[in-house]
């Protein structure tokens, strides 16, 4: 089980949650690099919610955490009802 929130935040660095399509995976990936090299604390499925967790209830604690929430826009984000679920969280 991965780490509560509260702990794995970095100090004073800001807190991007990114929704984005499973499709978009390799963009997003490079996309969240970029924002750690320059400050940012991205928080993304794939690294931030462990096999097995409570999947919609962590991200749901991720994106209420973030200070801002990065929506990547693609045609398979737009249709997908996860992406949908979190920009409504």
């Amino acid at each position: 089980m991965t780490e509560p929130v509260d702990a794995i935040v970095e100090g004073d660095k800001p807190r991007v949650f990114l929704s984005y399509s499973r499709k978009d995976e390799a963009f997003t990936a490079r996309l969240a690099s970029a924002l750690r090299d320059h400050g940012y604390q991205a928080f993304v499925d794939t690294t931030d919610i462990a096999p097995g967790e409570a999947w919609q209830a962590r991200l749901g604690a991720l994106i209420q955490s973030a200070d801002t929430v990065v929506f990547v826009t693609s045609p398979d984000s737009l249709a997908s009802e996860i992406c949908s679920w979190e920009v409504d969280e």
